[in-house]
């Protein structure tokens, strides 16, 4: 599985994370928040050393730019690479139901489909 798969997923869980789920639901969705948490914060801590590393410029309105395009092209090429990291990752696929309540778009499914099967 690569890098870019689990954070994918954590960020549609924390996308979906605060809405109403069944107990059973929510618990799978929670757990596999856990398991996924040390993957995405290792791939935040590491984009920020590759946005430093590349002189990134971060400014006040949150957004960040760099000071050349020769920085912007080597930060994007080693987060290409951070993203196609091949990672192993205990897990067991879960089934879920979800309800007609939840709104989720197709990317979102797609993006825990490796973790979920849904009913």
């Amino acid at each position: 599985m690569k890098q870019c798969d689990l954070i994918k997923a954590y960020k549609t869980i924390d996308k979906l994370y605060n809405m109403n789920f069944d107990f059973c639901s929510a618990y799978k969705l929670f757990k596999l928040k856990k398991n996924l948490e040390d993957y995405y914060c290792f791939h935040k801590e590491e984009e920020i050393k590759l946005l430093k590393e590349n002189n990134a410029v971060f400014n006040e309105d949150g957004s960040v730019s760099f000071n050349t395009e020769e920085d912007m092209n080597s930060f994007y090429a080693k987060l290409g690479e951070l993203n196609n990291l091949s990672v192993d990752v205990e897990f067991d696929k879960t089934k879920m139901t979800i309800s007609n309540d939840v709104i989720m778009s197709p990317s979102d499914i797609e993006n825990l489909s490796l973790f979920i099967d849904f009913e």
